[in-house]
């Protein structure tokens, strides 16, 4: 559809020391020429930037399937996971918020949006994690060890979105089960087609 774009939730956990962050994000679709995604907002953990949560963007009009391929700076990664959404009529990135802890609390994201704005939350959390939940968003997927399991814990990584019903903000908390450590959550609200927020200075 020449309206739809692609926002994409990425996790990260180091290997090794040193901070991490996501250097590039490319959309690779067979016949076209790869798209090159756009940082809404990335979210770094509490303990010397060793694990991350981002939210990426592009407009992606066509294409039925394709591959993703996520960079990162800083060093070895010892884990890394994706979460897509498909979205039609994606405006511009009007508000972001994250959290970060190391210990078992509950992460908040508040964002400001109009009616109509669509926000979107990915999570990442380096601990033994046996599930996630959110409040005022709907979970759209939850991975909590399939693919990040080893020896020493299971992390998890999870997301959800929210519709404006009409202008105001909302505050979404997400919730760990089990013994979450060094975790991250990053929330992007984006406006209507042609929307814009300012904020005077």
């Amino acid at each position: 559809a020449s309206n739809r774009s692609i926002v994409i939730g990425i996790s990260g956990g180091r290997a090794t020391a040193g901070a991490r962050s996501v250097s590039s994000v490319k959309i690779e679709i067979a016949g076209e020429s790869d798209i090159t995604a756009i940082e809404a907002a990335e979210q770094d953990s509490p303990t010397n930037r060793s694990n991350l949560a981002a939210i990426y963007y592009a407009a992606v009009p066509t294409g039925t399937s394709g591959n993703i391929v996520v960079e990162f700076t800083g060093g070895t990664m010892i884990r890394a996971g994706i979460g897509v959404w498909s979205a039609t009529d994606l405006g511009g990135v009007i508000d972001t918020s994250g959290d970060a802890d190391d210990s078992n609390a509950d992460l908040t994201s508040t964002l400001t949006g109009s009616q109509g704005a669509i926000a979107f939350y990915h999570l990442y959390d380096e601990g033994n994690v046996s599930a996630v939940s959110f409040s005022n968003a709907t979970e759209r997927y939850e991975d909590l060890s399939a693919a990040f399991n080893d020896s020493t814990d299971d992390p998890a990584q999870a997301g959800a979105d929210f519709t404006f019903t009409s202008s105001g903000s909302v505050s979404v908390v997400a919730t760990l089960t089990g013994d979450g450590n060094d975790g991250a959550l990053i929330g992007v609200a984006f406006g209507r087609v042609g929307e814009n927020q300012f904020v005077a200075g």
